[in-house]
């Protein structure tokens, strides 16, 4: 039995003063009134959707007045159904997923058999595939009816479920309360104006002039029962299916909206970890090669480069010019240079790695090899560069081993012939070192001053395209990998970086192998590697060599160091920019969906109120939602990341980088893939109706 007294409703005025209501298991009971009479204010109120009981109210033996929000909530859930004109129940779910659910917000299971039982008995057998959008009015009456059933409800309110149904449909319902007030002898409370559902209530109460009137009472036969607040809790699977199911109705949404994020941010990471990667290599470079390295070359005609020929104006260096240099202020370490003289290895080679004096690795490298191994590099020929302690290459080696002074590799060469560096390690390949050259006698025009006539001059020129080669095997530790983007400032790409004692050592080699005469002249230095104090005034050291010789050219790659690194800010503030516009396109796109996607959360917030469900449980589906949709976004995304490193690094990746890189991203897609996520899944909005 349900009896209410001194119920009292105002909405700035007086809507109902002091009524009384009854209402019996077993029996029809009505509510009639003029629209806006206060009809379904009170229903609001009987039903505990709203939490307002200043007035004696009792339900099967139990004081509502005594019980707290949460218990009134757990009534809603499982003992209590309130059926309104807008329908109950979650688009987003098929039929037979809105029972489903519906019984597990009871905290009941829900049998094949029983459920196709409850859709026979409000006659939508046959349809529990449908989503609710396909039903027709008075089909989503029933299904909305069948929900009540499924969860156990013996109350039931129902505020004009047949307003907007036509005769057939309205009888079907009345024949479906009949059947359950006097069959299932549950206990029913209906607002309606509809003067066929009127005619077969039991009791009919009217509102008229602020007061609630007995209009009718029958001497049906009723029952009681006994009311207890159930206590259950919804499972961790109950969230994540309401979650799955809203996410699934709308997959293809969600799905375009997930993928343009996702490849978005993907770009954007790889695009900075690019940036980032450049940069650290290019600081590496800076601290030791633009800061402190100069190349003085003694050569008479000017060339900014070294030529692939030696000429009899270009002289050895003298020991009494090096020392002069090394006498200049500001001069850190000089070594001479014999760019004539060089070690190249030939793209057919043996390949040999030790360990402990075991053989670990063995590749004999074909000429057919080179396009597969990526190995071509415009000739059939790799150089070897020496390298200087005053560099530092163990600060910019990719890694390194326990053994210095000895030979570092091409990081990218190591990689494609799948050679695993580690420590106690040694390499040995094939050198080919030059032993003579052929005199070739040849006119040359030379400037000796622009204001001059043009001078033709013969020389001997020496061509290097002409000499004689050695081949010698050497074998070297291991000393670490270097990035590919490492380049001397003179010379060749090579793959193999040797120290310079040891070069000058095979320099020594070739020099006695034969070579006299113009030859010897031929290997001698005719140019210095020059390495400056880190407080020196490099344009005042480069002055001071070139007032020692006209015949100086001083090679200084970077000497616009400055100015490139003001043009890469620029070109990184653009894309910056760019960037940020894509960004910002993005995001407001999201934002458009988001008030789309606002008008289902209000549903959906009906929906859990009209449940029962507590704040809690709604911000665990809101979690479960949220939690989902940055998961799949969070994947898609690093699927997209993996596939442009894996694919579109190429030489730039550093292999120890790699994993900073997906550290870097992960941060960056927790956060930003987070805040799409709450957009997307219209979380913003959610919150003011949890």
């Amino acid at each position: 039995m349900l009896k209410a007294r001194h119920i009292e409703i105002s909405y700035y005025q007086p809507v109902l003063l002091d009524a009384c209501f009854e209402a019996h298991h077993g029996k029809l009971t009505g509510l009639i009134g003029e629209s806006g009479s206060g009809k379904s204010s009170l229903l609001n109120r009987l039903s505990l959707y709203s939490y307002d009981h200043d007035f004696e109210y009792e339900i099967d033996g139990l004081n509502i007045k005594e019980l707290s929000k949460q218990d009134c909530l757990q009534l809603l859930k499982s003992k209590i159904a309130y059926l309104r004109q807008e329908c109950t129940f979650m688009d987003n779910m098929r039929i037979d997923g809105n029972l489903r659910m519906e019984a597990k917000i009871a905290g009941k299971t829900l049998s094949d058999e029983r459920l196709h039982q409850v859709l026979k008995e409000v006659e939508l057998d046959r349809k529990e595939k449908l989503y609710p959008a396909a039903l027709s009015g008075g089909e989503k009456q029933r299904l909305a009816i069948a929900l009540a059933l499924v969860k156990g409800a013996d109350i039931l309110f129902l505020d004009e479920i047949t307003s907007a149904l036509d005769e057939v449909n309205t009888q079907k319902i009345i024949e479906i309360l009949q059947h359950l007030a006097y069959e299932d002898r549950k206990l029913i409370v209906l607002a309606t104006h509809d003067e066929s559902l009127i005619n077969v209530l039991d009791d009919v109460y009217e509102i008229q002039d602020e007061k609630l009137m007995k209009m009718k009472e029958s001497r049906r036969e009723v029952t009681s029962q006994v009311l207890e607040v159930p206590r259950h809790q919804l499972s961790i699977n109950f969230y994540f299916q309401m979650a799955w199911a809203r996410i699934w109705k709308k997959r293809m949404l969600y799905l375009l909206t997930l993928v343009g994020g996702a490849v978005a941010i993907a770009i954007f990471v790889f695009a900075e970890i690019r940036l980032y990667q450049t940069h650290e290599q290019y600081n590496r470079l800076y601290e030791t090669l633009t800061t402190s390295e100069i190349m003085v070359n003694n050569n008479c005609f000017g060339d900014s480069t070294f030529a692939n020929h030696f000429d009899d104006e270009n002289l050895p260096l003298s020991t009494e010019f090096i020392d002069d240099i090394r006498h200049i202020d500001g001069v850190h370490s000089v070594y001479p240079y014999e760019p004539y003289f060089f070690m190249n290895t030939s793209i057919t080679n043996q390949i040999e790695v030790k360990k402990d004096g075991q053989l670990v690795f063995d590749y004999e490298i074909s000429d057919e090899d080179k396009f597969e191994l990526e190995l071509y590099r415009a000739s059939n020929w790799w150089g070897v560069s020496p390298y200087y302690p005053e560099q530092g290459l163990e600060e910019i080696a990719t890694f390194t081993t326990d053994t210095p002074n000895g030979i570092y590799i091409d990081e990218k060469f190591a990689e494609n012939l799948g050679l695993e560096i580690e420590n106690g390690q040694t390499m040995s390949f094939d050198v080919q070192i030059p032993v003579t050259y052929v005199d070739v006698n040849v006119m040359m025009y030379h400037y000796p001053d622009p204001s001059d006539a043009v001078q033709t001059v013969q020389i001997t020129h020496h061509d290097a395209a002409n000499y004689s080669m050695e081949k010698i095997r050497i074998e070297l530790p291991i000393s670490g990998l270097l990035p590919s983007s490492y380049q001397e400032l003179a010379g060749t790409i090579p793959y193999f970086y040797i120290p310079y004692e040891l070069r000058e050592n095979y320099a020594s080699l070739a020099m006695s192998m034969h070579v006299t005469g113009e030859n010897e002249k031929v290997m001698s230095a005719s140019a210095v590697k020059v390495f400056l104090e880190p407080d020196a005034d490099r344009e005042e050291v480069k002055s001071q060599i070139s007032a020692l010789s006209s015949q100086f050219v001083i090679l200084d790659k970077y000497v616009n160091i400055q100015e490139a690194q003001v043009m890469a800010l620029r070109v990184d503030s653009m894309f910056t920019y760019v960037i940020g516009a894509i960004a910002a396109i993005l995001v407001t796109l999201l934002f458009v969906y988001s008030f789309y996607h606002a008008r289902d959360v209000y549903k959906d917030s009906y929906y859990y109120n009209i449940h029962g469900l507590q704040l809690k449980e709604r911000r665990m589906i809101a979690l479960s939602e949220l939690g989902m949709t940055w998961l799949m976004f969070f994947v898609i995304s690093l699927i997209g990341l993996n596939y442009l490193i894996v694919n579109g690094m190429g030489d730039y990746v550093l292999n120890r980088q790699v994993p900073i890189a997906y550290i870097y991203f992960v941060l960056a897609d927790v956060l930003v893939s987070g805040i799409v996520a709450v957009i997307v899944d219209g979380q913003l909005f959610r919150k003011k109706y949890l």
